[in-house]
């Protein structure tokens, strides 16, 4: 996945500047997923995204995805679902 994303998004996004940290395994990255986004959240600027490309193997996705975002949220980053979530409990305009 590594080589992938360093050949593919500089193709699709030629101004993108990125970076890929890549773990030794899904456990791995589950573990240590939460203090990394605590850490991204002092220094990382609002216009910053962060990707987490994930195998799910046999993991419920849905599990999986709840996992992903409470790191996000828990550390005080915005994430897609959440943001539209907010969105959708805003008033309509009158």
């Amino acid at each position: 996945m590594e080589a992938l994303l360093r050949i593919v998004l500089p193709r699709l996004v030629p101004t993108l500047s990125f970076e890929v940290y890549p773990f030794l395994s899904k456990n791995d990255l589950l573990n240590k997923l939460p203090d990394r986004m605590r850490g991204y959240r002092h220094w990382l600027p609002d216009d910053w995204r962060v990707l987490v490309v994930i195998d799910r193997d046999d993991d419920d996705c849905r599990t999986l995805k709840r996992q992903l975002e409470k790191a996000a949220l828990d550390a005080g980053l915005p994430t897609r679902s959440s943001a539209r979530l907010h969105v959708a409990e805003l008033p309509s305009p009158a």
